[in-house]
């Protein structure tokens, strides 16, 4: 019997690390596609720009605004690190969703035309939910594109869609991310910073897919 063991043991090492090798190589090859989500862009009640990677997302929203797929921006206010201590210093610089009206409004959209939900969030998660409070009173918003990163683009559809479940209408949702994004979901792995990006996106997808989608 101690024989026959010793016999098999090789070959179930061996299936073992034939089974990770394929799992590696069809994350390698799917994983890109899967993180992106990139929908036609159509006429919209609102645009939702998530704050993240700056300008990109909001030159993309500003560019939709022009070409008239929606007339109102809408941020949402973010947590400020060492604000306080900044303006004790008296330092006065824009931070988190301020850096991005002042983008836009320098790109020609109307400052009437920005709305700025008040929140002190620090995720998508957050936003999401900030977003979700704001159109329960907001009957006149029935439909969004939402503007983010590539990577971050199939993450943040599943987060809002899940959301505005919430709403107590149906709120249709459009994913558009950022055409100024240079992520590439074919060859992604040759960029470390694409590398990191798919990295972190994949840990922060399965912890939505795990625990984050029931607290929504």
């Amino acid at each position: 019997m101690r024989d026959t063991a010793k016999r098999r043991w090789p070959r179930v090492l061996a299936i073992i690390v034939a089974t990770l090798l394929v799992m590696v190589v069809l994350y390698l090859a799917t994983i890109g596609n899967l993180l992106v989500r990139v929908e036609t862009p159509v006429k919209a009640d609102a645009i939702v720009v998530l704050l993240g990677k700056t300008p990109e997302r909001t030159m993309e929203a500003v560019y939709l605004f022009r070409e008239g797929y929606a007339d109102r921006l809408i941020f949402v206010e973010t947590k400020k690190e060492f604000e306080e201590q900044l303006l004790q210093e008296h330092v006065q610089v824009d931070l988190g969703e301020a850096i991005e009206v002042s983008i836009a409004t320098q790109m020609g959209v109307p400052r009437e035309a920005i709305s700025i939900i008040p929140g002190q969030t620090e995720s998508t998660q957050d936003e999401a939910v900030a977003v979700r409070d704001y159109l329960k009173n907001d009957s006149g918003v029935n439909s969004l594109l939402l503007v983010t990163s590539k990577s971050h683009s199939y993450r943040a559809s599943l987060i809002f869609e899940k959301a505005l479940d919430g709403v107590g209408r149906e709120i249709r949702l459009t994913s558009v991310p950022s055409r100024l994004d240079t992520f590439d979901s074919k060859t992604w792995w040759k960029d470390r910073e694409e590398v990191q990006e798919v990295l972190s996106e994949t840990t922060k997808l399965l912890n939505f897919w795990l625990l984050e989608q029931w607290r929504l």
